[in-house]
């Protein structure tokens, strides 16, 4: 048989199993009183793409909608971009 596991605090020695188990105990005891914490808010399942659920993932991925504005916004800068050369050319 081997020699039992001790773990030693100052001048006691103990086994550590029996802490272990000691622990267990306590923790199952701990667990049976803690009541169950309500929730502060109604909580709702979020039935976005998995791509949209945080901040981060919507600017790595934008949107269909998000890309549309952003390819409009560059064509009217183009647009704006193309009629002052046009109207350069016409002063000159």
């Amino acid at each position: 048989m081997s020699e039992p596991v001790l773990a030693k605090a100052g001048r006691h020695a103990f086994s550590w199993r029996r802490l272990c188990e000691l622990r267990r105990q306590q923790l199952e005891a701990w667990a049976k009183t803690e009541a169950p914490q309500p929730a502060l808010f109604e909580l709702r399942t979020d039935c976005r793409p998995r791509a949209e659920r945080t901040a981060a993932d919507r600017y790595r991925h934008p949107a269909d909608m998000a890309v549309m504005i952003l390819e409009n916004m560059a064509s009217a800068s183009a647009e704006r971009s193309n009629d002052e050369a046009e109207a350069q050319r016409v002063r000159s």
